[in-house]
């Protein structure tokens, strides 16, 4: 049984040290590349936004541990605490009015918050549950008490009164494993995005640039007669390349190429900005519109666009050039007819 080759697969020696030396095997790799850099460095900011959360998720993952009046009162900082996800059982807690608890700003607290308060020795424990307000036992979370908590805490008392710390009994361990299962999920498309890079770069046929090239035939042949081109001579006009036969125009890693014999109308497009009525620049590209329907965007400054717009036209003198509305209509409407157009033009010049 014969041996089936690689569908990248090239018997010369001399193409294979091209493809990996020459334009197109450079821009593969340059984008594999980037694709690797960019997707690492996600990876690591997740991971470093992880690590100071890792407290968090582990009272997450555990759950509450019970904590004593005695411990709560001894607790010097509440943010070194390796458990702040606490249950509480203690004396029948006391709601507090909604109309006695007021912010710092003069506003009331949240709707469908409600606030106890429970004897805790000599001291109290400030208490926000979206629950019932006159139990003995709380699960919820410790944080420090917000210095602004209220004006007036409660009527006829003092703020010292209290613990510096209060307990929460919101849903927390539900929003910590949704966030948790988000944080794990986007790991996983990272680690994913990571190896599925490093597997498309052992079979670069399957670049974009590639399926790009496809279009006009057998991609590594077209790749190796770019590569070829380019070795050969080129002349470089702004940013584009012009070989023998072909338009090449890389930029932010993508590859856009056409053949002067495909190319069927080029113009200058200006877009105006302004701000408020006040001119503040002008974007300038260049269309190239080949055969297959194919639009080439090239950027640039208006003096390159100029020049290039002229190394184009004469390179494929029977292109329409320049744009008119009626010119798009006939386009969008009836391409074919105006492929025929151009095809009747071609035959009466002399083409490379």
């Amino acid at each position: 049984m014969g041996h089936t080759p690689h569908p990248f697969y090239i018997d010369d020696p001399l193409k294979v040290k091209r493809m990996a030396t020459g334009l197109i095997g450079k821009m593969i790799r340059q984008t594999y590349r980037n694709q690797l850099i960019i997707l690492g460095g996600l990876l690591a900011l997740l991971i470093a936004a992880i690590i100071p959360a890792l407290n968090y998720y582990a009272n997450v993952l555990s759950g509450p541990t019970e904590i004593t009046a005695e411990e709560l009162v001894n607790i010097r900082d509440v943010n070194q605490l390796d458990h702040f996800f606490v249950t509480l059982k203690g004396d029948v807690a006391y709601p507090i009015g909604k109309d006695i608890l007021v912010w710092s700003d003069g506003t009331r607290d949240e709707t469908n918050v409600r606030y106890a308060t429970m004897p805790i020795g000599e001291r109290n424990l400030l208490i926000k549950t979206p629950g019932s307000t006159d139990a003995s036992e709380f699960t919820g979370t410790l944080s420090e008490m917000p210095p602004d908590v209220c004006r007036i805490l409660i009527k006829n008392c003092v703020f010292n009164s209290f613990l510096p710390l209060m307990l929460n009994t919101g849903d927390f361990r539900v929003t910590g494993l949704v966030s948790l299962g988000a944080v794990i999920l986007l790991v996983l498309i990272f680690v994913w995005g990571i190896l599925y890079t490093r597997r498309q770069m052992r079979n670069p046929s399957e670049h974009p640039i590639m399926r790009t090239l496809a279009r006009f035939g057998d991609a590594q042949k077209i790749a190796n007669q770019l590569d070829t081109e380019l070795d050969d001579h080129f002349d470089a006009v702004g940013k584009i390349r012009l070989t023998k036969h072909w338009l090449v125009y890389g930029s932010l890693g993508a590859l856009s190429v056409t053949r002067f014999q495909d190319i069927i109308w080029i113009y200058k497009a200006v877009v105006h900005h302004s701000t408020n009525g006040a001119a503040t620049g002008d974007n300038v590209s260049m269309k190239v519109w080949d055969r297959h329907g194919t639009c080439i965007t090239i950027t640039d400054n208006d003096n390159q666009i100029n020049d290039i717009l002229k190394a184009v036209g004469g390179r494929a003198p029977w292109a329409f050039s320049g744009y008119s509305p009626d010119l798009e209509h006939r386009f969008k409407t009836n391409p074919t007819e105006l492929l025929h157009e151009v095809d009747r033009r071609k035959w009466g010049v002399r083409t490379f």
